[in-house]
């Protein structure tokens, strides 16, 4: 039968295990939006091209910087 002392060990292994799996995930670089477009789509079709090249030109180089016209953004393309 298992005890308590061993149910409390495998608390916290678990949590420590939990813990160290956020940070690591925290810690990954967020993907360039032309990744984003360019492995979620085996093909691109025009729309999509048109939606990359809209967020991209929003971007200034290579910095994801906030920029106020995404803000303005409701989930549509023009």
């Amino acid at each position: 039968m298992i005890t308590d002392a061993e149910i409390k060990a495998i608390e916290e292994q678990s949590k420590q295990q939990v813990e160290k799996a956020v940070e690591a995930y925290e810690n990954i670089e967020p993907a360039s939006l032309e990744d984003i477009f360019n492995y979620t789509y085996a093909e691109l079709t025009e729309p999509l091209k048109e939606q990359r090249d809209y967020l991209l030109a929003l971007y200034v180089g290579e910095e994801r910087k906030k920029n106020p016209i995404i803000e303005k953004i409701e989930g549509g393309f023009p």
